[in-house]
Order: structure tokens, then sequence, then C-alpha cells
């Protein structure tokens, strides 16, 4: 019954600790120096710094986690254990992601209940009264059957020290898990003490009654077992085993002396978070003792000879664990984190890693790069197209840097070298033809100052965009170049694509100025919080350009 309700209580707890959600928390931010101690920050600069011996951030300071625990105490030894309970306080701190180091200290009690004759009379001086008269060790007061049946108590108090062993921390496609499993192995200095239930009171049981039933020890061992607790054991536990005090011979310990016993912990475990700072665990530790004096029945007789059998503990226990510790000094535990994370997230979005500016040729200059270049002889000062080609507005074969007529009717080719066809300007259209044709004299416009990380148009950038308004309207020949600055990086790009379609709106929506007078260009060498006006008459550019990066647009 009692071993039923222990494993109910048991399985109870651990439903009760994965009934909630628990999550580990985000990836740890190397970056982030309030998390390192000073003795390491020399190694996080170097790295920060982008050091070339240095390729490893420094390890950050970590949570303590400290727990409380409770469970079920089997003995493995030679009498049949009823489980009993243990409970304890425990203290864990991390040595790396993978292996922590555990403290523990706890208290237990278990007993067993034999459900067969036991002819071992030197298990305790006091169950001498049960030796045959006449037997070799009997003295001239020893009566009894020969036989008594094994009843004990064993208490135990069972300070350790474990390494904790992560199995499932580093995972290579998954950022968190909410569960921890482990293996463990440690130490634990067993100090117990064994007492058994020998006599009634005073007076030594009536074993001789039991004979007498019929059938008594041919029944189930559960029935012998219960009709022995229910109706002859008093439970009172009152003489103290036979111990093993390492020497030579068997001795008998004081009243209540624990014994100690060095012992090999091992074990598997789980934990699981129900919070930043909260888990709940399940844990089997088994404790190998080296003794055979743990249940109080230490000899055992084989056709006369007498051998010995170790005795071990296994403990199952539930735990509640909660992390200490200032989190804007400390991350949590290590074994609760996967550092992987922290790699892929820089691999896919670089944070850190610095990238040299790409350089590509560009023989001629003409802003077309060499492998795109279809024409890459280019003269001097010659507008290009997408592909490098020299613009060639009426098709007439005559660059427009030398064409002297831009605009040849197809009826008035072919044309000389300047570009200028065989049909003469009519008249009245001479004067105008010229006006057409005259260069651009608009001069220098204000630039547009933003500022930093922003597309919002500030008091001195409004009457900046009012200025140059002003002179492109007087200007109506003239091609506006707007250009926009900002380095290599996509949020970069993106910000100074964002202030370039801003400053074109305002001028269309604002101002009145037909779109396409403007040619648009972003993410050029320069101060990255300006977007500035230059006359491009002739540049056929666009004056609308796809987002680069859409996911960093501004609003």
């Amino acid at each position: 019954m009692a071993s039923k309700k222990y494993t109910l209580l048991a399985l109870t707890l651990f439903a009760f600790a994965t009934a909630g959600f628990g999550q580990l928390r985000g990836v740890v931010d190397y970056k982030d120096s309030s998390k390192i101690p000073a003795s390491r920050m020399a190694q996080q600069n170097e790295w920060r710094n982008n050091s070339k011996t240095q390729t490893f951030p420094a390890k950050p300071r970590d949570m303590w986690q400290v727990g409380a625990y409770g469970g079920l105490l089997i003995l493995d030894g030679d009498v049949p254990s009823v489980p009993g309970f243990n409970f304890g306080l425990q203290v864990r701190k991390s040595l790396g992601y993978v292996i922590s180091l555990r403290g523990q200290v706890g208290y237990g009690q278990t007993t067993g209940l034999d459900y067969r004759k036991n002819g071992n009379t030197l298990n305790s001086e006091v169950l001498r009264v049960y030796e045959v008269p006449g037997s070799p060790n009997s003295t001239p007061a020893s009566r009894g059957p020969g036989w008594y049946v094994h009843s004990s108590r064993t208490r135990a108090i069972t300070p350790s020290v474990d390494a904790l062993i992560s199995l499932n921390n580093l995972m290579f496609h998954k950022k968190q898990s909410k569960f921890n499993f482990y293996a463990l192995i440690g130490y634990s200095a067993f100090i117990y003490n064994t007492k058994l239930d020998a006599l009634n009171g005073s007076t030594p049981y009536n074993f001789q009654s039991l004979t007498a039933q019929a059938n008594f020890f041919n029944r189930s061992r559960r029935d012998i077992r219960k009709d022995l607790r229910d109706n002859l054991f008093d439970g009172s536990y009152e003489t103290q085993a036979m111990v093993n005090d390492r020497r030579q011979n068997f001795d008998n310990s004081a009243p209540d002396q624990y014994q100690v016993r060095h012992s090999l912990n091992l074990g598997l475990g789980t934990e699981f978070r129900i919070g930043s700072r909260y888990s709940v665990g399940l844990e089997a530790k088994w404790i190998r003792t080296d003794d055979d004096y743990l249940d109080g029945w230490h000899l055992q007789r084989n056709n006369a000879a007498i051998t010995s059998e170790h005795d071990n503990v296994l403990l199952i226990n539930t735990s509640f664990n909660v992390n200490l510790g200032n989190t804007s000094k400390r991350v949590a535990p290590l074994w609760q984190l996967n550092p992987l994370g922290y790699v892929y997230g820089e691999l896919s979005n670089p944070s850190i890693m610095k990238f040299p500016k790409p350089v590509l040729d560009d023989t001629d200059n003409d802003g077309v790069t060499d492998q795109f270049d279809i024409e890459p002889n280019t003269p001097a000062g010659c507008p290009v197209d997408a592909k490098g080609k020299s613009r060639d507005t009426d098709g007439d074969g005559v660059p427009d840097c030398r064409d002297k007529e831009l605009i040849t009717p197809t009826t008035c080719q072919p044309v000389n070298a300047d570009g200028v066809g065989k049909c003469p300007d009519p008249e009245c259209c001479t004067k105008i033809a010229k006006v057409e044709t005259s260069s651009c004299s608009i001069g220098s416009l204000p630039p547009v100052q933003f500022a930093s990380g922003t597309v919002k148009f500030g008091k001195d950038a409004e009457s900046s965009l009012m200025s140059a308004a002003a002179q492109i309207k007087a200007n109506p020949l003239c091609k506006i170049c707007v250009i926009g600055h900002g380095g290599a990086s996509k949020r970069e790009q993106q910000l100074s694509w964002d202030r370039v379609n801003a400053v074109i709106n305002y001028m269309v929506e604002k101002q009145g100025i037909s779109r396409d007078r403007f040619v648009f260009k972003y993410g050029e060498d320069g101060d990255a919080n300006t977007v500035d006006f230059q006359d491009c008459t002739g540049d056929e550019g666009s004056n609308t350009i796809p987002a680069p990066f859409p996911q960093y647009r501004k609003g």
C-alpha cells in the first residue's frame, strides 16, 4: 500500500511539472560586455575588435541554481525493500554549456521486511535468542526455533557532489528545447544507521507460532508480509543491527551511531523549464556503497560457506529549482542555452563580422562594371545606357556626347560626323530648337539633412527642399539626380533608398514637379545622413527603383 502511495505521489509531481509550458530564454548576445567578468574582459575586447588572434568571445557570467528535491528511497539488498522517502537541498553551477557541478545534501528512510525464514542469527547479538539450544553459538539462556524473520529500518544522510553532463544542449537545427536531459556521475559519503525489529517490547517474538499455523510460509509473498506486519511486528525497530567497522571482526556500533561509506553515484535525469527562472526535474540516481550491511542482513550462508553481497541504493526524485542572479549581469545557466543559436544568427545576419567593400573594375569609368559593359572603351564624358553602350538618342550612329543635333529625324539621316542631318532647320523653329538644346545652368542645389536613422523632414530639411524646388522649377530643361548615401549593409542601403524616395515624393506631391525630371540614385559614398541634388541633364536613369531590402523599410 505504501509503495503505491509513494509511486502515485511521484507521478503526480511529474505531471504537475510537465503541465506548464517551459521555454528556454533566447540566444545570448555575446557582444553584451555587461555579462562578462573583469578577468575575461581582455579576451572580449580582442574579439569585439576583430583581432586575428582571438576568434572566440569570452564566456559570460551565468546564474547559480538552487533547488529542493524529494521522492523515493529504495534499498537494493538481501531483504525485500519497502520504498521509503528522501528529501534534501541542492546547488548547481555550470562549468560550460555541457558540464555542470551539483552539490546535494539529503535525508531518507526506508524499511525492509522479509517473507522467508532466516537462519542467520549473527545479524545481531540480540537475535541469538532464536538459536536452537545446544548449537555451537548458543548460550545457556538461548532458546528458539533456530530461525527468525528479518524486519529492518535504514536511515541515511546523503551528501554528494555530482558532475551533470547535458545530452541535448547543443542542437544544430533547433534554437532551444523545453527539456534538458543529462547523465550524472559523482561521489556520495553515504551515512547510514540500521536497526532491527527483533523484540516485542523487551521479549522475543514468538516465531514458533507462525510454524504452527498451517501453510503460513506457503502463501504469496505479499500475504506473508501483510500478515507479519499486521499481526506480529510492532514496528519499534529497537535493536541495533550488526555493522562492519572496517576491522577484521564484526562489531556492534554504539546505539544510533551512523556509519560512513564512500560511494559511487550514477544516474539519469531531465529538467523542464516552466519560466525564465524556474524549472522542475525528475531524476533517478543509483548509489553503489560496497557495503553489505545497509539492511542489517550482512551475511549469507551458502553450503556452510559465508558470502557477502553489496547493498546499493536507488533514489527517484522530483525537484523544484530557481535560478539566482541579476539578469542585467548574468545570463541563464549555460546548460539551458544553445550557443549555436548566436553562431547561426551571425551567419544569416552579420552584426560583428567585417566585410570589405567590393571593388569592381570599370576601365572606362562610365559607371558600368567591365563584366557587364558591352562597350568597354567608351570615350570619357559620354553618357551610357545600362549595358555601358554610348547613348544615341536619335539612333543616327553618332553618340550623344558628340552629336550636335541630338534629335535628328529619320528622314534627315544619314548624318555627318557631328550628327547633323541633311535637312535644314525650318526658319520658324530655329530659335526654339536653340533654346531646347541649350545647356542646363541650374548651379548648385542645397542638400537635405536627415536626423540619424530617420526618414522624416525636420524644419531645416523642409527649408532646403523648398529652396531646391524653386530652383528646379525655374530651370525646366534641367534633369536632377537625387542621390542618397550609405554603407554596404542591408539596413544602410535600405535607409538610403527610403530617404531618396521621400525626397522625390515630396517634390512631386508637395511641389508639383514632374517625376520624369528626377533620376533615383542611392547607396553611394558620402555622408549617410545627407541627400544631395545634382544636375544630370542627359542622364536617362530611372526615376523609380524597387526597394532593395523591403523588410528593413522605414515608415
